[in-house]
């Protein structure tokens, strides 16, 4: 566990912002760009938001967020993905013709024990839920092992273990 410069609060390795205070924790290098048509730059909390709090209760967030930045810890990799209807995490399987929004096949999804579908991302009025799709290893949120097929809100910031590969989940609206 590493410590925020800022508010001496421990974090996870690969954690964007600090759970306690919101600063960004990767301030003193480059940050990389999202994969996506657009260039998407990093969220940073909204002035006197608490990120502990779901978003839809925080200052500036009327409605649910339009967009989730998704970055994988071991890799680095970062996504960007519309919020239009559900995303469905998982691996890639073209023999079944499954294609998940969010492929997690380069991130080693595999051999950390992620299913072919693993979660959904579901946009809902009062902002997103995250839903383990019946997986094999599970789904934990903040730790928390996931009941299958119950929705749980998502917060900004939260990090979501899929099997073992753990992803840290943005908004942005």
């Amino acid at each position: 566990m590493q410590k925020c410069n800022t508010c001496g609060n421990e974090y996870i390795e690969g954690a964007l912002y600090c759970s306690e205070c919101g600063v960004f924790l990767l301030a003193k290098t480059e940050p990389e760009e999202f994969e996506s048509k657009a260039q998407v730059p990093i969220p940073k909390p909204i002035n006197g938001s608490d990120p502990t709090r779901p978003f839809e209760q925080q200052d500036g967030f009327a409605t649910r967020p339009n967009r989730v930045l998704i970055s994988i810890t071991s890799t680095g990799r970062r996504v960007a993905l519309e919020l239009v209807d559900e995303i469905r995490i998982g691996l890639v399987d073209p023999g079944q013709e499954f294609w998940p929004e969010l492929d997690l096949t380069p991130d080693q999804g595999f051999e950390c024990g992620v299913s072919r579908c693993h979660a959904l991302l579901q946009p809902t009025a009062k902002g997103v839920e995250l839903v383990d799709c019946g997986s094999t290893n599970g789904t934990q949120l903040n730790n928390q092992l996931l009941n299958p097929e119950q929705p749980h809100p998502l917060k900004n910031g939260d990090h979501v273990k899929l099997g073992g590969l753990l992803i840290q989940v943005f908004f942005e609206s």
